[in-house]
């Protein structure tokens, strides 16, 4: 994984590794045929790599259904893309309304950064 980008992960315990690092953390579940998903792509990326010292950023896809499933019903993700924002205890803090745009999501991802930076204080 490079510093500008969010990754892709493809199992739980890279998951569980990422969350110990004691770092708040963007959970993004979201789909590789979902359109929206991918436009909000580099947004992601942007903010994994311009606040790696106070956020992390993990995208899970959520057509692996069976794999993410205790995630998807733990953060009650019914719809992709949903981000989740979790504190450094691995608590969930907030997550995003259903999707209605790519510039709702922007606005609710930029809500969450702030949120986290205040968390990080």
């Amino acid at each position: 994984m490079g510093a500008a980008n969010s990754r892709t992960y493809d199992a739980q315990p890279e998951l569980a590794s990422k969350m110990a690092q004691q770092q708040s953390l963007i959970v993004a579940f979201m789909s590789p045929q979902c359109g929206l998903c991918a436009s909000l792509r580099p947004a992601l990326d942007q903010v994994a790599s311009s606040r790696a010292s106070e956020l992390q950023v993990a995208v899970l896809n959520a057509q692996l259904d069976k794999q993410w499933a205790p995630e998807m019903l733990a953060y009650n993700v019914e719809t992709v893309p949903c981000f989740v924002l979790l504190n450094a205890a691995g608590n969930a803090v907030c997550k995003t309304p259903p999707p209605r745009s790519r510039q709702q999501m922007e606005a609710a991802l930029s809500e969450m950064v702030q949120h986290a930076t205040q968390l990080a204080r």
